[in-house]
C-alpha cells in the first residue's frame, strides 16, 4: 500500500475543500494519506501528521497550489527525496500536473502509471548557511532608489562589476519567470545550467550569461555607501547582503521531482507564457 502525502493550499482553500477531496479519492483507491495535522478536518484512513515528517514518512506527495506553494512543496520534499505530483489552483500552473477538473486522476500514481521529471535546484550559502531555491536567486538594491554596483565571480575569479538594480540567477525552471521578464534566456527545463541576467543594467555589454552546472557563481555587493541588498530566493527575501559581502550559488546536491502523468512538451509551456 503506497503512502501518498496530501498537502493542502492554505491561501488558495482554506478550508481544505480540494484538498480533502483527493484525500477520499486516494483512499477509496486503495492508499493510506498522510495530511499535515490541523489542515483538514479527521477522516478515517488518513494519517495527520506534524511538520516534516510528513516527506519522511511518504512515498508520493500530492501538492495544492499555484507555482509559488508548489516551489515550496517540492523543495521540502526534495530534501527527503520524494515526488510532487501538482495540482493547479493558480493561474497558468507551469509546475502542475493536474487541473481541479481532473483530479480523479492521481489514481494513476496508485497503478504507477506515470514518470519522474527532475528538476535542478540551486544552492545558496552565505552568512546565514545554505539554502535552495528551484527557480531563482535575485540580488536587488531593495528600497533604495540608486544603481547598485554588483560583482559576479566565476570559480573565484572575477569577471566583471554590474551597475543595475540587481542580478538574478535563474535554474532553467525559473528561466520562464522573472529571469526571462528581465530579458533573459528561456531555456529548456531538461538542461542543466546557471543563467545569470542583469536587472535594467546601465551599462553597454551587460548581457544575460549561461554557465555550466559545475560552476560556482559569487556575488559581492560593491556598493561603497554602505548599502545593503536585499537577496530573495524563489521570490521571498531571506536575508541582506552588507558592503563587501559576498555569496555563493551553485547546483545543489538535491533535486526537485516532479510526477508526470501526461505527455509535455516544452513548446508547450512557451504557449503558456505567449497567452499570459
Amino acid at each position: 500500500m503506497k503512502k501518498i502525502a496530501v498537502i493542502p493550499c492554505s491561501a488558495k482553500d482554506p478550508e481544505g475543500i480540494w484538498a480533502k477531496k483527493a484525500v477520499d479519492i486516494l483512499i477509496q483507491a486503495g492508499a493510506q494519506v498522510l495530511y499535515p495535522f490541523g489542515t483538514l478536518p479527521e477522516t478515517k484512513g488518513a494519517v495527520p501528521m506534524i511538520g516534516e515528517s510528513i516527506y519522511a514518512e511518504c512515498d508520493i506527495v500530492v501538492g495544492f497550489g499555484g507555482d509559488g506553494s508548489l516551489i515550496n512543496i517540492a523543495l521540502g520534499a526534495a530534501e527527503y527525496g520524494k515526488a510532487i505530483l501538482g495540482c493547479n489552483m493558480g493561474n497558468v500552473g507551469y509546475l502542475a500536473e493536474v487541473e481541479l477538473q481532473e483530479l480523479s486522476d492521481i489514481t494513476k500514481i496508485l497503478r504507477n502509471e506515470y514518470r519522474v521529471e527532475e528538476r535542478m535546484v540551486l544552492a545558496v550559502q552565505g552568512t546565514s548557511g545554505i539554502r535552495y531555491a528551484l527557480n531563482d536567486v535575485v540580488v536587488s538594491r531593495g528600497a533604495a532608489a540608486r544603481i547598485s554596483e554588483i560583482a559576479l565571480t566565476v570559480d573565484d575569479h572575477e569577471i566583471g562589476v554590474f551597475r543595475s538594480d540587481g542580478l538574478i540567477l535563474a535554474t532553467p525552471t525559473g528561466s520562464t519567470a522573472y529571469s526571462m521578464s528581465a530579458g533573459g534566456p528561456v531555456i529548456d527545463p531538461a538542461l542543466e545550467c546557471i543563467a545569470v541576467t542583469p536587472i535594467c543594467p546601465h551599462q553597454f555589454g551587460a548581457k544575460p550569461m549561461v554557465f555550466s552546472p559545475s560552476t560556482v557563481l559569487g556575488v559581492v555587493n560593491r556598493c561603497n555607501d554602505g548599502r545593503k541588498m536585499t537577496i530573495s530566493l524563489d521570490g521571498h527575501m531571506t536575508s541582506e547582503l552588507s558592503g563587501g559581502e559576498t555569496f555563493y550559488v551553485r547546483k545543489a546536491s538535491m533535486k526537485c521531482r516532479f510526477v508526470r502523468i501526461k505527455q509535455r512538451v516544452f513548446c508547450n509551456t512557451l504557449k503558456k507564457i505567449k497567452k499570459y
